[in-house]
């Protein structure tokens, strides 16, 4: 692979994509302030990779994102690009139920022409995606009739919406079911399709996530909503077992069509850390029927929310709801939960959290989300990389922020309602370049117990330990030695002046907001 100008990269992208462009967007065009605490990124300094000779390998980081805006979007694949993810969790894209409507009928391969542009687009930036598979068609899954009475919409009971067609004629039945038993086969077959089309250079698409949130109840789930329907709570583990058999069929198929794939556990929502709660016995489930041999990774969900304007301060990891604080707060705890159903069954398989995010929602905090309020955005850029460390610290292979983009769900996008960056956007951006793609070493206790800090061996040889206080009441200091001390970074990447010395060491105040000690050798 060739680096080249952005003068060529313009006419070659043109050429290749059909006008797709790499355009940046206009917040950050060479001149522009990217936010009080971060210096502009000027066009000359973003060099641009295009699959000449071959593709390189994705960055080896363990942070990534999730977005819902289509790569087409110039502007989506721009902040992609300057975040410097390895991996892109696509979902909302694969619908089987879209793709193949009729039993035994063909495949839709025209309704799948953005997402193989957008593929393309991905793979040239070196950048991993993660393909979800997120519906099924009526005709595969076991039928579910509205015989509950009420379903859980996260507002209290209301109606259900279970509805065939989705055109509100109200026959009763949904798409939002586990597939038959005697529908493994063609599931199998539809997935090893779209394997044998996406394995190619041209795309190079290697993880394939069966579900989404799939230990979740069809009763609680609206219509075709993308997420749940295999979870069962009348039958024994959770209705895991049926999903193991699936796996046990759909697996080796896809691994016929490219041995190299990795098929991933549907992100796991887990509702709580009580070992008997029945939702949390669906990775049970699934190791119970013997499916450990057929996944490769078992993905976890993990969402923390803003709920009260005097608890901004707190750390939102531990405290939501005190569901997960026994456990360490939910980005640890939750890991530590999967992996200690998987120890009781002998079985070992890297965890992947693949949507963290803290939100805002009116539910928790009445009249603070609408408008936003600076302590909401300061919380959630302080949580990022509590979430993400942590989850790393419990041996997490990878984390992806949800989502790029801002929706009306919880206000957790990086980005606002007018595409321009957040404080979170900031506070990730410099995780990672602070990260440097390097290695994870864990926790360091050298601070002392007033402060949280952990340690990783960066690409370039330097050591980075990242510190916050663990009280927002208290400021902490550290020494370090001067001749240790190379740089400090503040959280959103702007740098921090070296204290004076105390002797031979700095001693250096430490804040809520994390900060980055950028260590010798």
């Amino acid at each position: 692979m060739r680096k080249i100008s952005k003068g060529a990269a313009w006419i070659l992208l043109v050429a290749l994509w059909a006008g797709v462009l790499f355009a940046l967007p206009a917040n950050l065009q060479a001149g522009a302030q990217l936010g009080a605490s971060s210096p502009a990124l000027a066009a000359e300094d973003w060099p641009i990779y295009l699959p000449l000779i071959s593709r390189l390998a994705p960055r080896n980081t363990p942070f990534g994102l999730e977005t819902h805006s289509s790569f087409l979007n110039a502007s989506t694949l721009s902040y992609t690009r300057d975040l410097e993810v390895g991996a892109v969790r696509m979902s909302l894209r694969i619908s089987w139920r879209l793709l193949q409507p009729a039993e035994g009928g063909p495949i839709q391969w025209d309704l799948l022409k953005n997402v193989d542009q957008e593929l393309r687009l991905l793979n040239a930036a070196d950048i991993d995606a993660v393909l979800v598979i997120t519906d099924s068609p009526l005709w595969a899954v076991q039928v579910i009739d509205d015989d509950k009475g009420v379903c859980d919409f996260g507002a209290g009971p209301e109606p259900c919406s279970i509805d065939e067609n989705n055109d509100g004629s109200g026959d009763g039945k949904s798409y939002c079911g586990a597939i038959a038993a005697d529908k493994f086969d063609d599931f199998a077959w539809f997935i090893s399709q779209l394997v044998n089309r996406y394995k190619t250079s041209e795309y190079n698409v290697k993880t394939w996530e069966l579900g989404n949130e799939p230990d979740v109840d069809p009763s609680y789930v609206p219509g075709d909503a993308g997420y749940g329907c295999w979870g069962d709570d009348v039958v024994d583990n959770y209705n895991g077992a049926h999903y193991g058999r699936m796996l046990k069929v759909v697996t080796p198929a896809i691994k016929a069509a490219d041995p190299q794939a990795q098929v991933w556990v549907g992100g796991l929502l887990l509702s709580s850390p009580d070992p008997l709660a029945v939702s949390n016995r669906f990775l049970t489930g699934i190791l119970a029927e013997g499916a450990a041999p057929y996944f490769d990774a078992v993905p976890y969900h993990w969402y923390a929310w803003y709920y009260n304007k005097d608890d901004y301060q707190r750390d939102l990891d531990y405290d939501f709801d005190k569901l997960w604080m026994n456990l360490g707060g939910g980005s640890y705890g939750k890991a530590a939960f999967l992996k200690g159903r998987m120890d009781e069954l002998g079985v070992s398989k890297p965890l992947i959290m693949n949507e963290v995010a803290l939100g805002c929602s009116d539910r928790y905090s009445t009249g603070l989300c609408s408008p936003l309020t600076n302590e909401f955005l300061q919380s959630q850029a302080n949580f990022i990389p509590r979430a993400a460390l942590r989850a790393l610290k419990a041996g997490v292979r990878q984390v992806d922020w949800y989502v790029l983009e801002e929706n009306s769900w919880g206000y957790v996008g990086l980005l606002d309602s007018n595409r321009n960056p957040k404080p979170v956007y900031y506070a990730y951006r410099n995780l990672i370049a602070q990260y440097d793609e390097g290695t994870f070493l864990g926790e360091t206790l050298e601070y002392g117990s007033a402060v949280e800090a952990y340690a990783v061996q960066r690409k370039d040889g330097k050591r980075l330990h990242v510190v916050w206080s663990r009280s927002y009441f208290t400021v902490p200091t550290i020494s370090v030695p001067q001749a240790q001390l190379i740089a400090i970074i503040g959280r959103d990447g702007e740098a921090i002046a070296k204290p004076a010395l105390t002797g031979s060491a700095y001693t250096i105040s430490v804040g809520f907001s994390p900060i980055y000690l950028i260590l010798t050798p």
